[in-house]
């Protein structure tokens, strides 16, 4: 099966170009906006959030329900056939706007501020702001900050060998956006290259995470690069090959060559803790699985548990 993910996941990447030739590229974007309580800067209650949600609702946007917990956790909303979210991240009180792809800038920021609108709206009428340019709120992580994710349930079970205190919690207050870039299939080894490489400067000129405990840190512009060294203190990043990929598919070669976390069965996560790679999960008839409660569970592997880990393109989400 492993062969035959790696088949359509290119036949993907090839319809994909086929239906981008002759047009300019498009660009999409996944903001994320800390809510907070406009007198000192606390991040907004779990009620503040839910009301939010109630007024999308109202506002015509589609609530979204988390499959896991039954808790509604975003909204959508439909315009010109394309789908703009607004969901909270790892913590409630960090508001995400994934939208549809542009093909411009212009387009793009016009995306966005429309979507915001009825966000704004909301704030103003109930003493909230949206923190912009990735600035944390005054408040510290903390578990009590966890959106009602399936997904949140069982990181801290996986990755074990962290330093005391260094949770999935510690993820809840800050707010590192990413863009959404249209290239082609000949383009893919180029761009993970120069997008990596360019990475420290990215920081340098953008990033404004410098609030840490309610104080301003004086040793990083960009406090949310600590937390990933403080999660994983024993094991170098995963996910980006030692060397670049010479094709798309040397590139897909290695990501198979990765340990999947978990997959989703009814909604509900079941942990891999005994394999070792994507390529064992696809190859294997059946793998033993974990849920949350630890109870052990068969799992049949299917292609589309490796979609999980992927980002649709911009020209998929169009």
């Amino acid at each position: 099966m492993s062969d035959d993910f790696l088949n359509n996941y290119l036949a993907r990447f090839d319809r994909a170009e086929a239906k981008r030739k002759g047009q300019p590229r498009q660009v999409a974007l996944e903001l994320k906006f800390p809510l907070v309580v406009r007198e000192d800067g606390r991040a907004a209650s779990r009620e503040s959030v839910s009301a939010l949600w109630q007024y999308l609702d109202r506002q015509g946007w589609r609530a979204m329900q988390d499959a896991h917990s039954g808790k509604v956790v975003g909204a959508q909303l439909v315009r010109d056939s394309k789908t703009d979210t607004l969901s909270s991240a790892t913590g409630h009180c960090v508001i995400e706007l994934s939208t549809a792809p542009e093909h411009n800038l212009g387009d793009l920021k016009k995306r966005v501020a429309e979507a915001l609108a009825p966000v704004l709206s909301f704030c103003r009428q109930g003493e909230l702001v949206l923190l912009g340019q990735g600035i944390h709120p005054i408040s510290k992580p903390s578990p009590d900050l966890l959106t009602d994710k399936g997904r949140n349930v069982f990181w801290d079970d996986i990755f074990v060998r962290r330093e005391k205190g260094a949770r999935v919690h510690l993820f809840t207050v800050t707010a590192a956006s990413q863009v959404h870039i249209d290239v082609g299939v000949a383009e893919a080894g180029d761009a993970l290259a120069v997008f990596n490489g360019l990475s420290p400067a990215q920081l340098a000129l953008n990033a404004n995470s410098m609030v840490w405990g309610n104080r301003v840190d004086t040793a990083h512009k960009c406090v949310h690069e600590t937390f990933w060294d403080r999660w994983m203190p024993h094991e170098d990043r995963v996910g980006m090959p030692e060397a670049k990929p010479q094709s798309l598919t040397g590139y897909l070669e290695h990501l198979i060559n990765l340990r999947p976390v978990y997959v989703e069965r009814d909604g509900e996560p079941i942990m891999l803790p005994a394999v070792g790679s994507f390529r064992e999960f696809l190859q294997s008839d059946r793998v033993e699985g974990a849920r949350q409660s630890g109870e052990k569970v068969s799992v049949e592997p299917r292609p589309e548990d490796c979609l999980l880990y992927t980002s649709p393109s911009p020209r998929d989400r169009t």
